[in-house]
C-alpha cells in the first residue's frame, strides 16, 4: 500500500507540473530532493516575483524505493507539454520504480513519464521487480 501510494503521489505531481506548464504558458520544473524518495519541488522555472513554490512533496516512508532509469534529478515541462531535464537533455521516457523494501511480496509498481509529458502507472506482475 505503501508503494501504490508513493507512485500515486509522483503520478499527481507529474501531471500536476504539465498541466500548470500549459494553464500558465509558462516553463515548470519538478526536481527530486537529493533523490525521488526523499520528496521533490514543482515551480515555475523562471520564479515569479512573490509567487512561491507551486508544491512540495516530504518524501516517502523510509521503506519505500523510488529508482529512475535512466536517473534524473529533475524535469522541465514546457508550455507545449514537451518535458526534458533541468540539465536541458531531452528524454525518451523515464521509468521509476516504486517498492516497499518491508514487504518480501511486494510487486510494485512502475510510473512512466515520456517525452510528450505522459505518465503512466503500470503495477508489476509479480514480485520479481522488487524482490529479485
Amino acid at each position: 500500500a505503501r508503494a501504490r501510494g508513493a507512485a500515486g503521489d509522483l503520478v499527481t505531481a507529474l501531471l500536476e507540473a504539465r498541466n500548470q506548464a500549459a494553464g500558465k504558458q509558462r516553463p515548470v520544473s519538478l526536481t527530486s530532493l537529493g533523490g525521488w524518495q526523499n520528496g521533490w519541488v514543482m515551480a515555475f522555472e523562471v520564479p515569479l516575483p512573490g509567487v512561491p513554490d507551486l508544491a512540495a512533496h516530504r518524501g516517502v516512508a523510509d521503506t519505500v524505493t523510488i529508482v529512475d532509469d535512466p536517473a534524473v534529478a529533475g524535469f522541465v515541462f514546457q508550455p507545449n507539454g514537451l518535458v526534458g531535464t533541468t540539465a536541458g537533455v531531452p528524454i525518451n521516457t523515464v521509468e521509476f520504480v516504486v517498492c516497499d523494501d518491508s514487504v518480501t511480496t511486494e510487486r510494485g509498481n512502475t510510473v512512466w513519464l515520456s517525452r510528450t509529458g505522459r505518465t503512466g502507472l503500470t503495477r508489476h506482475a509479480d514480485a520479481s521487480v522488487c524482490n529479485p
